[in-house]
């Protein structure tokens, strides 16, 4: 949709989501201010890799970017990073960040995308137990060794790469699932069991319908790492 000069857009989340509606506003011929607030340091990236080739080591942080460090400016696309947006006035029409500064809009797009959901059980909130959004989350799951071991909680296709990226480290995984076999109720027994086979080969332990009830200590565990990736987005 196409704006007015002078007409303030206001979006909040650095995600790809965020970047693609700048871009589309721009080439819509939206001729307001554009304002990305990103929470992360980081310019908006792609995230698929991070339970890929990113998480493997195949890539590094400079494939990540959705566009060259330059495309924003050539846009005229204010991109803010390391801000945390903490209320939306809509009354006074403004964003206003933790730091207490203020951003006023006439339009504001809430493009925040969503958080893995970690358990509320016991022992779900100790340093070993992570899940995977960000870069600084795939870099922390990429320092296991080989030999080392990790606990994947959630067998959707975010989980699943985890886990398959992580064997192919050779770190020991096991992925726990609530269903019978990874994917089963989105894509069927049949290629339920062929993405199980896939992870078998790279011998990845499948513990199927189970639901972790609570996470022990490093050692009662004997699990360096506890990934959970339930409902990632």
């Amino acid at each position: 949709m196409s704006g007015e000069e002078g007409e303030r857009i206001v979006i909040v989340g650095g995600g790809p989501a965020g970047q693609a509606a700048a871009s589309s506003y721009r080439e819509a011929g939206g001729a307001g201010t554009v304002t990305i607030l990103a929470r992360e340091d980081d310019a908006p990236y792609e995230r698929p890799p991070l339970t890929k080739d990113f998480l493997r080591g195949e890539s590094g942080r400079e494939a990540l970017p959705l566009v060259d460090s330059g495309w924003y400016a050539e846009h005229a696309i204010d991109l803010k990073t390391g801000v945390e947006v903490a209320e939306l006035d809509l009354g006074a029409t403004e964003v206003r960040t933790a730091a207490g500064k203020a951003f006023g809009f006439d339009r504001v797009l809430l493009a925040t995308g969503a958080e893995p959901v970690v358990p509320s059980i016991p022992g779900a909130d100790r340093d070993f137990v992570q899940t995977v959004r960000r870069i600084g989350d795939s870099e922390r799951l990429a320092g296991l060794r080989a030999g080392d071991s990790a606990l994947v909680v959630g067998s959707g296709f975010i989980g699943c790469e985890a886990a398959a990226s992580l064997a192919m480290r050779r770190v020991e995984v096991t992925l726990a699932s609530l269903e019978k076999a990874p994917q089963a109720k989105r894509l069927g027994e049949e290629v339920a069991a062929r993405i199980a086979g896939w992870l078998e080969e790279l011998n990845v332990e499948i513990l199927a319908e189970v639901e972790l009830k609570s996470i022990g200590g490093a050692g009662d565990a004997a699990i360096d790492r506890v990934c959970c990736l339930y409902g990632s987005g």
